[in-house]
């Protein structure tokens, strides 16, 4: 009984240090600053620029990493504000208003290592705690249910029977103390 309970708080200790890796791991990738800078500012004033020069019908965006979309408004309306739930900027060009609509990438690879650490994580905890889930089941329990045996064998009490048990990690076992039990009780019935 002794050995289950330090197996269970180790079990718990165990599970208290994945759950430790999870929060700082996660804390660590949070606090990570953006490694890419402000690159789409760069893309923001060269598209300023070059829409001043040759026009907003001119651009080719398919050619800049950030920058989404540019919208053109003459009136401020609350829509061209709220955009699409996306981030951007708001450039005053020629007395127009232009929406630039970017994405920050390095928010995005950030997200997704961490989706993916915390998946890796999440699969060597569910190993480890089937593992010693396993443990206790397959080697812990069947082995309290033996410690005894040895010690009623030397007392003499010979009657009580084992039971077989499946497990391949003491059936051999079982079955040499039942056969040492019976050497013994038909050796004291002689």
């Amino acid at each position: 009984i002794n050995s289950m309970k330090s197996f269970n708080k180790i079990f718990v200790i165990v599970l208290f240090i994945i759950i430790m890796i999870f929060v700082g791991t996660n804390t660590y990738f949070l606090r990570i600053p953006e490694q890419s800078g402000r690159q789409y500012r760069v893309e923001i004033s060269r598209l300023v620029k070059e829409i001043s020069d040759v026009g907003l019908e001119n651009i080719e965006l398919s050619k800049y990493e950030y920058v989404t979309d540019v919208v053109r408004k003459d009136t401020m309306e609350k829509d061209f504000f709220e955009g699409d739930g996306r981030d951007y900027v708001i450039k005053e060009i020629d007395g127009k208003y232009y929406r630039f609509d970017y994405v920050s990438k390095s928010l995005e690879y950030r997200t997704r290592f961490m989706l993916a650490a915390n998946i890796v994580l999440g699969i060597m905890a569910v190993l480890v705690v089937v593992a010693m889930i396993c443990m206790r089941y397959k080697l812990l329990k069947p082995f309290n249910r033996l410690k005894e045996i040895p010690y009623e064998l030397s007392k003499g009490n010979l009657t009580m029977p084992l039971k077989e048990d499946k497990s391949r990690f003491f059936g051999r076992f079982i079955w040499g103390m039942d056969l040492l039990r019976e050497n013994i009780e038909g050796q004291n019935v002689r």
